[in-house]
């Protein structure tokens, strides 16, 4: 605007700029979903539920109204779509471009109040249609506040949002993991633990009940097992490991061996439990050593070297042999004092006893093995077992290894020698 003003007798013009700031605000809204693609709820067209299809999910299609209530003669905009959680980066927001079936990630769109209102440009509201692509089912995950899916529209520094929220059906499947066939227990109302893997395959959070189930004549012979349920909460695509205790009855008890049912329950009704088997024996562990396996062998053993006694112990029964101590003595005038490992040696496995020594004398020396079982229960008493090792100021094999050298020296010396001889022969006078 301009305005003419006279200041004594000189005219003055004074032009006065007004600057007009800039607003480029979008009105956005939800104003169709297409039918089948997904199920509005409460009649929110800005709440949605997504429509399972075969291993996935229908594809969702919307149309969003823009008015446009900035002051620019004309605005360009561009499109793009954010999904927020877990699983976001598998969503896939798309636009279709103009009328054609084209669907692209980002759409330019132009609005504005043009020149005036009579002017051809001037475009104050428009529909664009969106499609969100949801992940499959195996792939996608459920939160109780549902997926938030923002629509954002930029044009410079400014941005408009719209946001709406899908929630995704949530399906159900757990499964039962790392359940051995058998375990064993001492007699007399010992225990033993093992584990559970309870695994929700499912897309959500489960409320997973488990338990361990025991057959009436068991339990009227004394067996139990703690707890006999729980409740455990799993999150979509992960497991919980859950323990139990096999108490074993009193002795003289008829019932040797026990099966026990394990069994989860999805909180899902509509879902069957799931059960798998481990049976319970009453078991004791067999202790024995082998001592010809014991290292170094007599071929290996060099005099005046460190090295360590390697032992295998074999635990032949079904019991766990937990705390068992294995001794190693010297006897006969050997020098080595007694020495005690704890071994831990799981049912029908073999674990090494390992006993360091700084070096012995040139010579045989002798050991004695000794095995204290302590509380466990065995086959049979262990008995006290001796072994002989003969030390060497080299392992046998070592000193065969210069005898090539020895003979190549030896021929050496020889042709060296004829040739000498033969040297000296040529030079006689007859």
């Amino acid at each position: 605007a301009a305005k003419s003003a006279q200041v004594l007798d000189d005219p003055l013009d004074i032009i006065l700029e007004f600057n007009r700031k800039v607003v480029s605000d979008l009105s956005l809204n939800i104003t169709a979903v297409t039918s089948s693609t997904a199920e509005t709820i409460n009649g929110n067209m800005s709440t949605l539920q997504a429509i399972e299809s075969g291993s996935g999910y229908s594809v969702i299609e919307v149309d969003i109204t823009v008015d446009y209530e900035g002051n620019q003669i004309s605005d360009t905009f561009s499109t793009s779509g954010n999904v927020f959680g877990q699983d976001g980066d598998l969503w896939v927001i798309k636009f279709q471009n103009g009328s054609a079936d084209e669907w692209i990630d980002t759409l330019e769109v132009n609005l504005g109040i043009g020149m005036n209102n009579t002017d051809a440009d001037q475009r104050l509201q428009m529909v664009i249609k969106a499609r969100i692509t949801l992940p499959a089912q195996n792939e996608s995950y459920v939160f109780d506040s549902g997926h938030d899916v923002d629509f954002v529209f930029t044009t410079g520094s400014a941005s408009s949002n719209l946001r709406i929220n899908v929630t995704v059906p949530q399906n159900y499947s757990i499964s039962l993991d790392g359940i051995i066939d058998a375990i064993g227990v001492a007699d007399d109302g010992k225990e033993k633990v093992f584990n559970v893997i309870v695994v929700n395959d499912g897309n959500g959070q489960d409320s997973i009940d488990i338990g361990v189930i025991l057959p009436p004549d068991c339990i009227a012979d004394g067996w139990m097992v703690t707890p006999e349920s729980t409740t455990l909460l799993v999150e979509a695509r992960d497991s919980r490991t859950q323990p139990f205790t096999v108490h074993s009855p009193s002795s003289g008890a008829q019932i040797s061996t026990c099966s026990l049912t394990v069994q989860a329950q999805s909180e899902s009704s509509g879902l069957s439990s799931v059960q798998d088997s481990i049976e319970a024996r009453i078991s004791v562990a067999d202790i024995s050593i082998t001592t010809s396996t014991i290292t170094p062998l007599e071929s290996e053993s060099v005099a005046g070297e460190a090295g360590v006694f390697i032992i295998p112990v074999k635990n032949a029964g079904f019991l766990d042999a937990v705390g068992i101590e294995i001794t190693l003595s010297g006897i006969d005038g050997t020098e080595y004092a007694s020495t005690t490992v704890v071994l831990s040696i799981p049912a029908e496995s073999t674990v090494n006893a390992e006993f360091n020594y700084e070096g012995f004398e040139t010579g045989p020396q002798r050991f004695e093995l000794t095995i204290n079982p302590r509380d466990i229960p065995v086959a049979s008493e262990p008995v006290n077992q001796t072994f002989t090792r003969e030390f060497a100021n080299v392992a046998v094999g070592e000193e065969s290894n210069y005898v090539p050298v020895i003979i190549v020296i030896l021929g050496l010396l020889i042709v060296f020698g004829g040739y000498k001889i033969a040297r000296t022969g040529s030079k006689k006078r007859f």
